[in-house]
């Protein structure tokens, strides 16, 4: 049986009960490189904040000096990512500039 989600799809033209008879989606508008680049970077992003996260966890690469108590680990609950469309207009100067 196909699930419900799958019937309701615009990307499906007809929809067959049996999946192994299920056509391949079709897309919906054309491929988007502007919007496949910005995907990308968002993701290198993703990446490093990882692995940030991470190195601060394990506090970096000093170690406390001898005697000294290690401080403990601040624990980070969330992080938020600001996208903006365009740039405001002094880095848009800057950037003429440059």
């Amino acid at each position: 049986m196909v699930h419900p989600v799958l019937a309701k799809s615009q990307n499906f033209g007809t929809v067959s009960e049996n999946l192994t008879k299920q056509p391949w989606p079709t897309r919906s508008a054309p491929h988007d490189k502007v919007a496949a680049d910005r995907l990308a970077f968002l993701r290198d992003c993703k990446g490093s904040i990882r692995q940030g996260l991470e190195k601060a966890k394990t506090g970096g690469k000093k170690k406390p000096k001898k005697g000294a108590e290690a401080e403990p680990a601040k624990v980070i609950e969330s992080c938020t990512l600001f996208v903006a469309k365009e740039y405001p207009e002094f880095q848009k100067q800057c950037l003429t500039i440059l």
